[in-house]
């Protein structure tokens, strides 16, 4: 009865890795991944048609600059930055000194002002600081309660040299170089590589 078990367990598992290699060969056929670039709508009044221009020219000098690493074209895409930078800056302030002079009552006047303190992109959520502890504390409740179901992971044993035989010291500067060399890994459970 075991044996039957154990090879009934041993097709399941057979089909769960062809699925998994289906699905893999089949997103990578159709859907490959690849960088995308997405662009966000500015929404700042003060950002118009003469704005659009200046960043358009910065980064046809920084495309330049990328494309050939030459010293002389990182100054012209440094100097147009710096001048896209400088009227972007001005124009923000004149806007802003325009629209809080320009405010008929002090109703309108609250109104800008509260815009222009209002900090960019802040988000209140819903949720405090317990709801979220509750949430993740009986998850992780959940998750131990489980049967397990994953089988016990499988460490490959190697050899490693003990640091403390290295003739010279072992800095961090070092162990980062390391990692920055070593091979990207994934785990074998998923089921779009990343």
């Amino acid at each position: 009865m075991q044996t039957s078990l154990s090879i009934r367990q041993t097709i399941a598992m057979s089909f769960f890795v062809l699925y998994d290699r289906t699905l893999k060969t089949l997103l990578d056929k159709h859907a490959p991944l690849r960088p995308t670039v997405v662009h966000r709508h500015q929404s700042a009044p003060w950002y118009n048609a003469e704005c659009w221009r200046v960043k358009a020219k910065t980064l046809h000098f920084e495309k330049i600059f990328r494309a050939t690493r030459s010293e002389d074209a990182r100054r012209r895409w440094r100097d147009q930055f710096a001048e896209q930078r400088s009227m972007f800056q001005r124009r923000y302030a004149d806007y802003w000194h325009k629209a809080i002079t320009d405010s008929e009552d002090s109703k309108t006047l609250w109104h800008q002002l509260n815009v222009l303190l209002q900090p960019p992109g802040a988000v209140i959520s819903p949720f405090s600081a317990n709801d979220f502890a509750s949430f993740f504390d009986s998850k992780i409740s959940a998750i131990r309660l489980s049967p397990p179901t994953a089988g016990v992971p499988t460490v490959d044993l190697r050899d490693v040299t003990p640091l403390d035989t290295f003739r010279t010291a072992v800095t961090a500067e070092h162990v980062a170089a390391s990692l920055r060399c070593a091979a990207c890994k994934q785990c074998e459970s998923d089921p779009v590589p990343t």
